[in-house]
């Protein structure tokens, strides 16, 4: 009949499916937005070291204070300083020990007077300074006569209050491994020696 909707036509339902659609669309941003919160979070974690509050690199030990390889009498320093290198030579007086560190911070008068203080403590109590400047220390230490040289070079550095202040080369008698030594000793880098040539006899110690 004119006017009235024909049996066989679908009900117009678009006023229905328009809200649905709404929440659909609304429940679909606010799934993504979910996401992209906890893929943030995630993200900022992932492959990322704990922080410790430190964001120094860690540091290596030191052959003498660890006592890797003991100075005479085991000796220890009182002066800042960094060991450079460290291993055996050969040379006129048969094999000895060659160390080379750097000082840091103080005079040469104040490094001269804490390697002999140093080594007094341990038995080598004769200091003696030759014209070129090379500290001899010579003493017993365990009944044994010991003798050591040390040759001090300042290190030209232009900064008005540089923090490296020179280098000290010991002469010393050659140290094996102490048989307690920790096991920061495994480390070449703790250690200081490395292979340098045919004159080195340490090699076992590497």
């Amino acid at each position: 009949m004119p006017g009235n909707a024909r049996a066989d036509e679908a009900p117009d339902t678009s006023a229905v499916d328009r809200p649905r659609g709404r929440r659909r669309s609304a429940l679909l941003a606010a799934a993504l937005l979910l996401a992209l919160v906890v893929a943030s979070a995630l993200g900022s974690s992932f492959g990322r070291a704990d922080p410790t509050g430190s964001y120094r690199p860690e540091l290596v030990g030191d052959t003498i204070k660890d006592g890797c390889y003991p100075l005479p009498g085991g000796a220890q320093l009182g002066f800042p300083y960094v060991v450079r290198t460290d291993g055996d030579v050969v040379g006129a007086d048969g094999p000895r020990r060659h160390l080379v560190l750097h000082w840091s911070e103080v005079d040469r008068d104040e490094v001269v007077a804490g390697l002999e203080s140093a080594f007094a403590e341990v038995g080598l109590t004769d200091a003696t300074r030759s014209d070129d400047g090379t500290l001899t220390l010579a003493g017993t230490v365990d009944g044994a006569p010991v003798e050591v040289r040390a040759t001090l070079t300042d290190i030209d550095n232009p900064s008005p209050d540089p923090i490296v202040r020179g280098r000290v080369e010991l002469d010393l008698p050659v140290a094996e491994r102490a048989p307690d030594a920790p096991a920061t000793c495994d480390d070449k880098f703790t250690t200081k020696r490395f292979p340098t040539g045919p004159e080195r006899h340490d090699g076992d110690a590497l």
